[in-house]
């Protein structure tokens, strides 16, 4: 089963880069060898970024298109 897995990289919650090296690894492991993992610089536990000037936070740029491409390789 392809799998994606999508970190932030200013996750306070999950560390990153450990857990998705982890999960990579035991699916890997386990056989999967259709694993996908993307790191969102800046972003947050929730894919955004710290709030800005309005006070605000945003979602991180990229986000919904590493979702979507990703999907597009699947739908047929």
């Amino acid at each position: 089963v392809p799998v994606l897995l999508i970190y932030g990289a200013g996750d306070q919650r999950v560390p990153a880069a450990e857990s998705a090296r982890r999960i990579e690894a035991t699916l890997r492991q386990a056989g999967n060898v259709d694993v996908t993992v993307h790191i969102l610089q800046g972003a947050d536990h929730t894919f955004r970024l710290p709030p800005g000037p309005g006070g605000w936070p945003v979602t991180v740029p990229g986000y919904p298109d590493v979702l979507l491409d990703w999907l597009a390789r699947f739908a047929r």
